[in-house]
């Protein structure tokens, strides 16, 4: 089951849409209370997540489910920027200590941010070599895609990393999304929640 699609522009109540659909797709499904609950709040970490980024780029929301696999798929149209945009763009990525630099909604928007950066300047995505690999499962899909279960491999297996493996630890996200991608589909990035509930 595919949700309707929804405009996301900076008309802030297009999120109100999103709220919308992930209920339809409850009351469709017959989600069990603590698989709806959660659910609700994977769609509340979505609007968190794109509420800024709708700001400046224009995209489309939707739910969809094959089973008890549920995904929320943001996907944003990178490929138009002005000066004004990068110039605000460059600044995120270079300023070490701006707001998106911490905790990991802002991991997430920072990686979004770089990935439309390269989309920008470059015509394409150009991969760095920060966290960015191909992603087997969605090979297909997409060119590229950070992924939070391979950034949270990364982080638990290094000693050094105790202030980021706290992070997550405290992340609704991070706790209750079975992974979280932001994937290159040629001139679009899609932000993507994955959550699989007990058949």
């Amino acid at each position: 089951m595919k949700s309707n699609i929804c405009v996301l522009s900076n008309n802030k109540e297009c999120l109100k849409n999103i709220f919308v659909e992930t209920e339809k797709a409850l009351a469709y499904n017959n989600l069990a209370k603590q698989d709806a609950l959660r659910l609700r709040l994977l769609a509340e970490e979505m609007v968190g997540l794109i509420s800024e980024l709708i700001e400046d780029f224009e995209g489309e929301f939707w739910i969809e489910n094959k089973g008890s696999k549920y995904r929320l798929y943001a996907s944003l149209n990178v490929e138009y920027m002005d000066k004004s945009l990068k110039d605000k763009l460059l600044n995120l990525a270079t300023n070490k200590k701006n707001r998106l630099a911490k905790g990991i909604k802002g991991k997430i928007l920072s990686i979004f941010e770089n990935i439309a950066l390269s989309i920008s300047e470059n015509g394409a995505y150009i991969p760095s070599t920060i966290g960015y690999t191909p992603y087997e499962e969605y090979a297909d899909t997409y060119s590229y895609a950070w992924s939070l279960n391979e950034y949270k491999q990364d982080v638990k297996s290094s000693a050094d990393k105790a202030n980021e493996w706290d992070e997550l630890e405290k992340s609704i996200i991070a706790n209750l999304a079975d992974d979280v991608l932001v994937g290159v589909r040629k001139d679009k990035v899609e932000i993507l929640i994955i959550k699989k509930f007990a058949e």
